[in-house]
């Protein structure tokens, strides 16, 4: 048996870990917010660069993964939408990229401290509760010595195996992924756009594909791998690329 006072120490880690996460730090801007508040079953998010583009479509992929729910700006906790994976009912993912190196941008934003440099916390002056740091501040600005890198959207402890055990790489050394299993049941898979054919014949209950793609015919075979778990589906692109198949699904949603 452990020392009670080491004990009542991993306890108190595992209570400031939590407090950490990303999901209970984040809190969306008057932009991001209609993200996760809407209702449509498929999202396209456009976003340049420091638009908060990533922080808000990583939270929103990690909340549905997860089940933890993203908190308002007034503190109450937005509504799940979607059935969450569990270890009796497992459900499968998909993150489509332009090809298998940008695995390693979608490990930067799941897996890595601060998403990779750019996603830091502080304590705020008032509440002394965690929060995002925020370089629009002056304040946040002037304290930034006292602000810290996020632990991951995706934790060691949340992984099947643990990271890096947990994954299976295509690179381990420059961080290309191929899949991953939550505790909860929830697998992951990572498809680069560049292969010839569309992954075919498999139930997939979310799809989150990220920047631009090499295929645009593939992007009705992936929008039907949902249907018969009544999925969804999220696009997180720069504004200026230009496909037939981001143009055809800005038209829908217009």
């Amino acid at each position: 048996a452990l020392p009670i006072f080491k004990r009542i120490a991993q306890l108190i880690d595992g209570i400031s870990a939590a407090e950490m996460h990303p999901l209970r730090l984040y809190r969306p801007s008057k932009l991001q917010e209609p993200v996760h508040r809407s209702k449509a079953t498929e999202r396209l998010v456009w976003g340049g660069k420091r638009a908060g583009k990533s922080v808000c479509i990583t939270a929103e992929f990690v909340s549905r993964l997860s089940g933890r729910p993203i908190i308002a700006p007034d503190g109450t906790e937005i509504p799940l939408l979607y059935p969450v994976s569990r270890r009796d009912s497992p459900r499968q993912y998909w993150v489509i990229g332009w090809d298998q190196p940008h695995s390693a941008t979608i490990h930067k934003l799941l897996f890595e401290q601060g998403q990779g440099g750019t996603l830091r916390c502080i304590r705020d002056a008032q509440t002394n509760e965690w929060r995002i740091w925020n370089r629009a501040r002056e304040d946040d600005v002037a304290r930034y010595k006292e602000s810290q890198l996020t632990p991951p959207f995706i934790t060691s402890d949340m992984i099947v195996g643990g990271w890096p055990d947990g994954i299976a790489w295509h690179d381990k050394k420059n961080r290309e992924w191929k899949s991953f299993r939550l505790m909860n049941g929830a697998v992951v898979y990572y498809w680069p756009s560049s292969q010839l054919t569309a992954k075919p014949g498999e139930a997939v209950s979310g799809i989150w594909i990220d920047e631009d793609i090499q295929i645009p015919a593939h992007l009705k075979e992936w929008q039907d791998r949902l249907t018969d778990m009544e999925g969804w589906f999220l696009w997180s692109v720069w504004p200026q690329t230009k496909n037939d198949a981001l143009i055809d699904l800005k038209d829908r949603a217009e």
